[in-house]
């Protein structure tokens, strides 16, 4: 019976997600929404047999793929709902500031580096950070910005220990009924610690001759 394998990630690479999830969670406002109406847009319009790895990069106009560059190499592995997602993000950059323009590509040059499990604890730390309003959201994203680096390794040097404190907690619930103790066998009333030689031998048959 196998156990599950516990991944731990860097404090570097931890604050490379806060700083990520921080920054997503406000840098393009109302993505949810604008990538919902995407998605009911193209499926009005295309065919019911699309594959689910479409649209293909290819298929993207010139404007999408210059926008979109930094996932190309992993475009084809992305998801249906994930490609609508940053196709919305890519629609948008010619409203956009140049400034605004390079800081969203460089969050996607951040994301591609991180592993599928780091971009599910991105996913869900953007999730619960939506939940906070923008005043709220910007005030801790100016507050992380001011402190040094140092408070920011502690910062994220934290954020990993809490991690692990939790990885191991959940392994050790999902293996605690792995190890049961042996039942003890009960001792017969005849089974006593007697040292005599005569009780450890078993008697012989009463038709014995």
């Amino acid at each position: 019976m196998g156990h599950k394998k516990i991944t731990f990630i860097s404090a570097s690479r931890a604050g490379a997600l806060i700083a990520l999830t921080i920054a997503l969670s406000f840098s393009v406002p109302n993505l949810e929404a604008i990538a919902q109406n995407t998605t009911t847009a193209k499926n009005r319009a295309a065919p019911a047999s699309h594959s689910d790895t479409e649209p293909h990069w290819s298929k993207l106009s010139s404007a999408q793929q210059q926008a979109l560059a930094p996932l190309e190499a992993d475009w084809a592995s992305m998801r249906v709902n994930h490609k609508m997602k940053w196709l919305a993000i890519g629609n948008k950059f010619p409203s956009m500031q140049p400034e605004e323009r390079s800081r969203i590509q460089k969050r996607m040059r951040d994301w591609i580096k991180l592993s599928p499990q780091q971009r599910r604890i991105a996913r869900e730390n953007y999730w619960r950070a939506k939940k906070i309003s923008p005043i709220q959201k910007n005030a801790h994203w100016q507050n992380y910005q001011q402190l040094s680096s140092e408070q920011k390794k502690n910062l994220a040097t934290a954020a990993v220990s809490r991690k692990r404190v939790t990885n191991l907690f959940k392994a050790h619930k999902n293996n605690e009924n792995l190890f049961v103790e042996p039942k003890k066998i009960p001792t017969l009333p005849n089974q006593t610690h007697n040292k005599d030689s005569s009780t450890l031998t078993p008697s012989a048959p009463l038709d014995a001759k």
